[in-house]
């Protein structure tokens, strides 16, 4: 009888250390693997992390924007995927990360948006899909990847045990497809308007105390928020309306000079157009003078008028325009030119009449 109850205890002891070895072997192993797979960082449940904003910067610069980061369904519609856990999706579900926006991040810091992560109870391996939220800055090309955001819970190990009281630790990886990324990345776009005048014809004033006058004007388009400083030549400011959505400014230009409007964000919309007093010139229109008499007739090239990003820039991100104003006039010599070959041939006739005649007398004489 007793040998049988020695068998028993032999038995159920060989089974609680068979457990304790596999627990010994899956959880130390599982918290070396997740430790070194993160690549946003760790937290405790309920803690925080940062995820990096990067910006790069393609001519020209911007203000500050808020940024930030929101979930993603999957095709079912749920928001996380759990395995490796006793923990449910359905339970899952109502624990969701959140984030918090960093209202300032720009070119020279970047931005840090806030991770708020679930107070996870149980262990296991937690998947979400995350991207960046469409912000309105305009010139910005926002980050369009869906990213993969897989968070691994552990429990906490100190000397190769699992520490007592339950505490557990967050390891958390954001992945592009299956490659690891600790940031997401946007783009600034800007580029250079040059407006050049040109003077042509007979009657052309080239000299630089003639002016001829402009206005530019600039329309951000709907949905989208300038916040970038536009440069214009010193003295030169854009009068916006109330909503910074329109602006205009007022220029002049002589013969070979050239108004430059700097740091125009990508998709900003722009017109140019040359004045006659307080008339806009269409193409082929003429400059009156204070007679009313007609002048410099003006033309536009193709790219009066376009979208920054759009419109043919060069590698400099430059759009180059031209406008050139011709005044071309009949100039009275004196000649009435239609007539020349008729006179020239009276001429000849006359002369060889006279000499005929003078021939004539000395054959008489």
């Amino acid at each position: 009888y007793l040998g049988g109850i020695h068998m028993k205890l032999k038995k159920l002891f060989a089974g609680v250390v068979a457990a304790a070895m596999i627990a010994t072997m899956s959880f130390p192993a599982f918290a070396a693997d997740i430790n070194a797979d993160s690549s946003v960082g760790q937290a405790a449940p309920g803690g925080t992390l940062n995820i990096a904003k990067t910006y790069t910067v393609n001519h020209g610069s911007f203000n500050s924007e808020s940024v930030n980061l929101e979930l993603v369904p999957f095709g079912e519609g749920d928001y996380v995927h759990v395995t490796k856990s006793s923990e449910t999706d359905a339970n899952a579900e109502r624990m969701l990360p959140t984030f918090t926006a960093d209202a300032d991040a720009d070119a020279t810091n970047g931005g840090s948006i806030v991770m708020n992560v679930p107070n996870y109870t149980k262990v296991g391996v937690y998947t979400y899909q995350v991207k960046e939220k469409d912000g309105d800055t305009l010139g910005m090309t926002y980050d369009p990847k869906t990213y993969t955001l897989q968070v691994i819970v552990g429990n906490k190990i100190e000397n190769d045990q699992i520490v007592a009281g339950g505490e557990k630790v967050c390891y958390v990886t954001m992945l592009d497809g299956t490659t690891k990324q600790n940031s997401v990345k946007n783009t600034y776009n800007a580029g250079t308007l040059n407006i050049t005048k040109t003077v042509q014809g007979n009657m052309g004033d080239r000299s630089t105390d003639t002016k001829f006058d402009f206005v530019a004007t600039f329309k951000v388009p709907t949905g989208k928020t300038l916040r970038s400083d536009i440069v214009l030549p010193e003295g030169y400011t854009i009068d916006w309306n109330s909503t910074k959505t329109a602006g205009t400014v007022k220029f002049q230009l002589s013969h070979s000079e050239t108004f430059s409007v700097q740091n125009l964000p990508k998709d900003i919309e722009y017109s140019v157009v040359e004045m006659n007093g307080e008339t806009s010139l269409a193409n082929g229109a003429y400059i009156t003078n204070a007679a009313g008499e007609n002048t410099y007739q003006v033309s536009y090239d193709n790219f009066v008028n376009g979208t920054v990003g759009t419109t043919e820039m060069t590698d400099e991100n430059v759009i180059a325009t031209n406008i050139t104003n011709t005044w071309g006039s009949t100039i009275d010599t004196g000649v009435i030119l239609d007539n020349a070959p008729y006179i020239l041939m009276l001429a000849v006739v006359a002369g060889a009449a006279m000499t005929l005649v003078i021939k004539k007398r000395r054959e008489e004489e």
